[in-house]
């Protein structure tokens, strides 16, 4: 029996993971985003973290540097973990107050847990579908940090793996978790019908302009079905500024929403969003980084969600979008007209 068959038989026997059963985490990638998601998953060393990742471990420690405050995701163990970087993955290992199984290849990190967490810092997903196969291929539920991809093409392979595999699979950005985003939108019956939206992202990294695009989608694509129908790129550099343009065939209704990118001064990795009607407008209030990791909590409870029930709480379809709005506005960028998402 080859391994992948071997993993699976033992994963019908037993089933998901029980309500009591704690759940282990295979990580992929030993950077600044793997560190920040662990932290609020498992119990991190303040000091080594301190040193890791300063400008994180202010907005998640004490001033007196005792202990991490943000309250913790219960029921997870991180116990493997592997990035392409051997000498990332010891300096990762140290942040942790028990012993971490430091795997030499990627398919090691996938045997023996019950979920895959991918979560590199760049954020541009172009590995992701590597960096996923093993798991899917044995069965292991797997959360891939923003984009679910690198491209449309990837992205379709992933989601195709992973029902062909029957293996849930899960991506998205925490700020569409963040509880001060939903309470926001919760608003939006205020205006109906909204007319503009801008969200405002704090920096011009691919995983921060994934966050901000995603955040975009989250807010303002559910009167069309989630479905935007075309995308432009505008500014000096690439998706410094995306406009996203949701229309409604059957009905005189179209809604613009402006995503920004611009580097924003310091550390606050500082969101911001305006909802407005032709007659009053609506303020998201600042979602800065010493609030954010109310939103990878709400993430790694879906996560559990997820592994508990065998299936993703976000679509396929949700997955899929922001991946080819990614895409449109790449391709639209120096370009006189929007590029169309209906293709995808």
């Amino acid at each position: 029996m080859t391994q992948q068959r071997a993993h699976r038989a033992k994963g019908k026997k037993s089933g998901m993971p029980g309500r009591s059963k704690t759940i282990r985490v295979g990580m992929i990638g030993c950077g600044r985003r793997a560190l920040w998601y662990s932290a609020i998953f498992d119990r991190i060393d303040p000091e080594v973290y301190a040193e890791l990742d300063p400008g994180a471990y202010h907005h998640l420690a004490w001033y007196a540097g005792v202990e991490l405050i943000n309250r913790q995701s219960k029921g997870f163990k991180l116990t493997r973990i592997y990035d392409p970087d051997q000498g990332a993955t010891e300096r990762f290992s140290e942040a942790f107050r028990r012993k971490l199984t430091l795997c030499r290849t990627l398919d090691e990190v996938s045997d023996d847990v019950d979920l895959v967490f991918v979560a590199i810092g760049n954020g541009d997903g172009k590995h992701h579908l590597k960096w996923a196969t093993p798991g899917l291929e044995k069965g292991v539920p797997t959360f891939m940090d923003r984009p679910l991809a690198g491209t449309v093409k990837e992205a379709q392979a992933l989601l195709q793996l992973a029902r062909r595999r029957r293996t849930p699979l899960m991506s998205c950005s925490h700020m569409r978790m963040q509880p001060h985003v939903n309470r926001f939108k919760n608003r939006f019956a205020e205006l109906e019908p909204i007319e503009r939206g801008i969200i405002h992202g704090p920096g011009s990294e691919p995983g921060d302009i994934a966050d901000a695009v995603e955040l975009g989608l989250h807010l303002f694509g559910d009167d069309f079905k989630g479905r935007i129908d075309r995308v432009q790129s505008m500014g000096q550099a690439p998706l410094e500024a995306v406009l996203l343009t949701y229309e409604n065939p059957k009905a005189p209704r179209r809604l613009l929403a402006l995503v920004t990118n611009r580097p924003c001064a310091g550390a606050r990795r500082l969101f911001h969003a305006t909802a407005a009607s032709n007659f009053r407008q609506i303020h998201l209030d600042d979602v800065d980084a010493s609030v954010q990791s109310e939103g990878g909590f709400a993430v790694m409870e879906a996560v559990k969600q997820m592994v508990r029930t065998g299936t993703s709480p976000i679509p396929p379809r949700e997955m899929f979008a922001t991946v080819a709005a990614l895409e449109a506005a790449r391709k639209s960028h120096g370009k006189p007209k929007a590029v169309s998402v209906r293709a995808y």
